[in-house]
């Protein structure tokens, strides 16, 4: 289901409702200000609900309305996250694993250097090295080819020059998707070439 939403839920909703959905979500994984939580949430369940509305692939529709029953556990998510060990909507895991696949895919063997980030713990990038070397998949019926990741690190970009040069081409294919968006920006209208190149 989250291939469907993944994979034809632009095609399904109408407008901005995708992109609408997509940041509504994440705000409600990260979980950053406890204060607003009640707004996160509800914001991203009104956002699920239009989209269920609105959307046009049966396969898109089945799996909103799945989420749409989720309600009544967002609250307990939310407010066991410090007990949640890595917290069980944490983002960069999946985000990790999923760079660290497809550049193996292409080079092999490989080292990963990744960004500090407070949720980044050495114990999880181990977790995550060590389900890519075993080719475990999401769930038990599916499983990856195993990978060959010679170290899995975390570094400052005060200490590693290659980290600076990666937060540059972050911020320059964010310039150029926003404007290939139909939000054309003087940016973007010079990056384009190079990013795309």
């Amino acid at each position: 289901m989250a291939r469907a939403l993944a994979c034809d839920g632009r095609r399904a909703l109408k407008d901005d409702r995708y992109e609408r959905l997509e940041r509504a979500f994440v705000a409600f994984a990260r979980r950053k200000d406890p204060g607003d939580r009640q707004v996160v949430i509800q914001t991203f369940y009104d956002e699920v609900e239009a989209a269920w509305t609105a959307s046009t692939r049966r396969n898109v529709t089945e799996a909103l309305g799945l989420l749409r029953t989720t309600r009544p556990h967002a609250d307990a998510l939310h407010d066991d996250a410090e007990r949640q060990h890595p917290p069980h909507l944490e983002l960069l895991d999946t985000a990790l694993a999923t760079l660290t696949r497809s550049w193996s895919g292409r080079l092999g063997a490989i080292s990963v250097l990744a960004d500090e980030h407070r949720e980044l713990t050495d114990s999880r990038l181990e977790t995550i090295a060590r389900v890519l070397q075993t080719g475990a998949g999401a769930t038990p019926s599916v499983m990856h080819r195993r990978l060959r990741i010679r170290r899995m690190v975390r570094g400052s970009s005060h200490d590693h020059a290659s980290i600076q040069l990666a937060d540059l081409l972050a911020g320059a294919a964010g310039a150029t998707a926003k404007h290939s968006a139909n939000n054309p920006t003087e940016t973007g209208v010079l990056l384009r070439p190079i990013i795309l190149r």
